[in-house]
């Protein structure tokens, strides 16, 4: 028993970072730290940890057999996932993360978590997620079909060729948690499509360069 063992063995603890523990151990945890830069993440009782993103799709579903979750990472909802799978797989969710879900499981993943700790995006159409450095050009639109939800946590350049009409049309939604450069007439569109915005949003037009000027300064003689 940790906390049995907290009790006698242990003084005091200093710690510079986070401790994540069970909810079981956290008042004999909390009771032994000293100095304050210590952050405590608790595990809800009867949940399982997970470190890391996750995505949830049928097949993890069946593996869980009714298991609650505690991720540490961003958990995406897959869209072939279907209500019945999550009822009988999953019992509970939690995450220090992002939660991200198809609009049309919205009641019954809603009723697996708490919406008022956890930060979760129900998405509409498909979801087009920029993790890393992207280019978006004009022709991504071309080979898809419908509207789609942005989600982006990486760098992202909209090239000049997508018109701001084509983006205020095709999205549902844009989630920035990360960076987005382009052209002010695409901002606007941008902006009237954002969600979540925790990111940055940066114009991305090139800026003219001063022209350099020289001062010649002479106390004497100057030959050129």
């Amino acid at each position: 028993n940790v906390t049995e063992e907290l009790e006698r063995k242990v003084d005091y603890l200093q710690v510079r970072g986070t401790i994540i523990c069970s909810e079981d151990n956290a008042d004999a945890i909390q009771s032994k730290l000293r100095g304050g830069n210590t952050s405590l993440t608790v595990v809800p009782s009867g949940y399982r940890y997970h470190e890391g993103d996750l995505e949830i799709d049928g097949a993890t579903l069946e593996s869980l057999s009714g298991a609650k979750l505690f991720c540490t990472g961003t958990v995406v909802f897959g869209s072939g996932v279907e209500p019945p799978t999550i009822e009988q797989g999953l019992a509970g969710l939690r995450s220090l993360g992002l939660i991200v879900c198809p609009e049309r499981l919205k009641d019954v993943v809603k009723a697996r978590l708490d919406m008022v700790e956890d930060r979760v995006i129900f998405y509409e159409g498909d979801l087009w997620s920029f993790d890393e450095d992207h280019t978006l050009h004009a022709s991504r639109f071309d080979y898809s079909e419908g509207k789609a939800t942005a989600l982006v946590t990486g760098d992202l350049e909209i090239e000049p060729d997508v018109a701001s009409a084509v983006l205020a049309e095709r999205f549902h939604a844009i989630h920035n948690l990360g960076t987005i450069r382009c052209s002010p007439e695409q901002m606007g569109a941008i902006e009237a499509r954002l969600g979540i915005h925790e990111g940055d949003l940066q114009d991305s037009t090139p800026q003219e360069k001063e022209q350099e000027t020289f001062d010649i300064g002479n106390a004497n003689i100057l030959a050129l």
